[in-house]
């Protein structure tokens, strides 16, 4: 019990990359600028992607074990890593 007392003060000083946002345009090509501009754990918005689309982009970069809000033209969540997953082909 005593050690829960110890390290609560400590969570107050912890910072997550939750508290920013990465907006990303489709047109602008987005996996250069994810990877310079945006960190793993960072709330990510993508715009200007048609719906039939966004499942590509939302399997190589959001968390899954968060919600991934959609739209007709933009998605939101948040960003596993900078980096797209590898895929994984049967041909």
């Amino acid at each position: 019990m005593r050690l829960i007392f110890l390290f609560l003060p400590l969570s107050f000083f912890t910072k997550a990359d939750m508290d920013y946002v990465c907006y990303v345009d489709e047109n602008n090509a987005p996996y250069k600028f994810i990877a310079e501009n945006c960190q793993r754990n960072n709330v990510l918005v993508y715009t200007s992607t048609p719906y039939e689309n966004q499942i590509f982009y939302i399997s190589d970069f959001c968390r899954f074990d968060r919600n991934v809000e959609r739209d007709k033209t933009s998605f939101t969540c948040v960003l596993y890593d900078k980096k797209p997953r590898s895929h994984i082909h049967s041909d």
